[in-house]
């Protein structure tokens, strides 16, 4: 697992002001919940392609670290490793796509394409970097549109051939139609997946009692965990976890 530990990256698109938008209000936690996850991830050596916040986060930084992806790491190469890319910010539905989208810094409803990132433009671009293991973090409204109109695989990948066997997925904290929860200064989808990886907790390896865990089996206790507590409010979040490419 030399290779595999050798290259893991991660880049992390984070908003929590949208001066120009007419109809959207600040968020408080987006930037908090990338710099969670950055933090989180550095414990198990990732290393930080970029970390985007507020007004960086703009389509044109997102569309410049993905090419540059692309080109380092091209899709023929097959490369052993893993690439964690998290959005945090406002989503919205795409009605023209039926899919939805990023909302980046400078959105506008007046300008709403070349202010947003649509996640069915992500799905193209991420097709094209040839890192084994790819994981797309949602934590924004409606980002259960990235999984309308592909076709995803409805298994996961077993744990045995996680090294070599090719896989793109997406984690996202609620559905196409839901509304994502924050509490106590984080995301609640974001903040479960750092409490259960934190190596001071090892929550999630002592549960499996593992040095290592699958996307899949992380996914399931912070599906339980979050699910729990947005119905302790009386609110409802379904977190989801889909394969997003056939092939990669």
């Amino acid at each position: 697992f030399k290779s595999y530990n050798e290259h893991s990256y991660l880049l992390i698109f984070a908003c929590n002001k949208y001066p120009k938008a007419t109809h959207l209000d600040n968020l408080t936690c987006a930037v908090a919940d990338g710099k969670l996850i950055e933090k989180t991830m550095r414990q198990h050596n990732f290393k930080v392609l970029g970390t985007y916040y507020d007004e960086n986060c703009t389509k044109d930084n997102i569309e410049k670290e993905l090419v540059k992806l692309m080109e380092r790491f091209p899709h023929t190469g097959k490369l052993i490793g893993r690439l964690y890319i998290m959005f945090a910010g406002h989503g919205l539905k795409d009605e023209l796509s039926g899919s939805s989208k990023f909302c980046c810094h400078d959105y506008n409803e007046d300008h709403e394409y070349s202010t947003s990132y649509p996640l069915n433009e992500i799905k193209i671009k991420i097709q094209r970097i040839g890192l084994k293991h790819i994981v797309l973090h949602l934590d924004c409204c409606h980002a259960g549109g990235i999984f309308t109109a592909n076709r995803a695989r409805k298994v996961d990948f077993k744990a045995e051939t996680h090294a070599n066997k090719p896989t793109v997925a997406a984690v996202t904290a609620v559905t196409d139609e839901e509304q994502a929860l924050e509490s106590g200064g984080n995301g609640l989808f974001t903040k479960s997946v750092c409490t259960y990886l934190d190596v001071n907790t090892k929550y999630i390896f002592e549960a499996y009692d593992s040095e290592y865990v699958t996307l899949s089996q992380l996914f399931e206790n912070v599906y339980g965990e979050v699910t729990t507590k947005a119905n302790e409010t009386k609110a409802k979040m379904t977190p989801m976890k889909r394969d997003i490419l056939e092939r990669h």
